[in-house]
């Protein structure tokens, strides 16, 4: 199916009940300078961060038709999530020597990339010096806290979108609604409470996120359930505030714990289950609530079985018909490819507008207006 980029307007991009989407290209297309840009996840684990125990315990399981792709390099590099995932399902295998070297390469992966995202958000966040560095999230933040019915799910596990929240808490900027309700629905579902319901619209974070951790000892029996450690401080992402300690550790079992990184997949433990129905049941919520559905630098990749299902069931929540699609603003520079996947994932139930712009391409246009 052939696109034509339509038109669309401020009013559309400012609608105050739409539900944006981020994926990967919009957290890593943070400046309008090459400067501040992280490759996209297909470079997340350069050559130089595998180490030689991890290359060795990958080509084993590729050899043995356990892992997608045919090298360690196309394991880790357009193919990672799928490999994490195949991984999570072999630390469950019966023959403990997989479950060893699953485990190992679980936790080495998880470690490099939050080890990495973590110092990427700081020098993105400094930027130059001369403040916030990532001006079109702080624009985003912005428009979310002026607008409470608006609602933003992420797919990434960064903590820059949450750092533009808490500057604008701290400095009394303005009141992010969504994001504090998202804060308690994280303590409470920690906690095993039930959540207040929100009034507002959502803030989620579908795919994990540094701020949670699980501990990857088996013989734990808190084995990879997600647990908050500590409430980060307002301003600690961005460098002004110290963070904590390099490694948390279980209370269980004194073992290392690890930044809760979910990529889409089946290969969950009964907490990782939970997670995913948690934040899934609140994004399921904010996408059947929102007028438009407005994704940035999301590429909808067959692989994510579950965001197709939660699009899915969010459509049938509306009543959508075929006379009545539903409309999705999609911005990224391979907007008609994508567009081209959706139509087939829905049909006649979605109405794809595509548009070949960054994320900070697009706020400069609206900023500029």
């Amino acid at each position: 199916m052939k696109y034509k980029t339509k038109s669309v307007t401020i009013a559309d991009l400012l609608d105050p009940m739409a539900c944006w989407i981020l994926g990967a290209g919009a957290s890593y297309d943070c400046d309008s300078s090459n400067e501040l840009m992280l490759p996209l996840t297909c470079d997340m684990m350069p050559p130089d961060l595998v180490k030689e125990r991890l290359s060795e315990e990958l080509t084993r399981f590729i050899e043995n038709g356990l892992l997608p792709g045919s090298t360690v390099q196309e394991a880790l590099g357009h193919r990672i999530e799928n490999t994490i995932d195949c991984i999570r399902g072999l630390c469950f295998d019966q023959n403990p020597t997989v479950v060893e070297a699953a485990t190992y390469c679980l936790e080495t992966i998880v470690s490099v990339i939050a080890d990495n995202l973590s110092l990427w958000q700081v020098v993105v966040a400094k930027g130059t010096g001369k403040g916030f560095g990532a001006e079109n999230y702080l624009w985003l933040s912005s428009h979310v806290c002026s607008n409470p019915s608006l609602s933003l799910i992420t797919l990434n596990y960064d903590e820059l979108l949450d750092t533009t929240f808490r500057i604008a808490r701290h400095w009394d900027l303005a009141n992010p609604i969504q994001y504090g309700a998202w804060e308690n629905a994280v303590t409470a579902f920690i906690e095993k409470r039930v959540p207040l319901q929100e009034e507002s619209g959502v803030f989620v974070k579908l795919h994990g996120t540094l701020r949670l951790y699980s501990c990857h000892n088996p013989c734990c029996s808190m084995y990879r359930e997600p647990v908050e450690v500590r409430k980060p401080n307002e301003l600690e992402i961005i460098g002004i505030v110290p963070g904590g300690e390099p490694h948390e550790k279980c209370i269980n079992c004194a073992k290392s714990l690890h930044e809760l990184i979910l990529p889409p997949g089946h290969n969950k433990t009964q907490g990782e289950g939970a997670y995913f129905d948690f934040v899934y049941s609140k994004a399921t919520q904010a996408l059947a609530n929102a007028s438009v559905w407005i994704a940035l630098g999301y590429s909808f990749p067959d692989y994510d079985l579950d965001m197709r299902e939660l699009m899915s069931n969010a459509l049938e929540l509306r009543n959508t018909t075929s006379s009545d699609r539903h409309r999705m603003l999609i911005f990224d520079p391979n907007a008609l490819a994508i567009g081209e996947r959706l139509t087939a994932a829905f049909g006649p139930l979605l109405e794809p507008v595509c548009i070949k712009e960054t994320f900070s391409g697009l706020v400069k246009k609206i900023t500029n207006s």
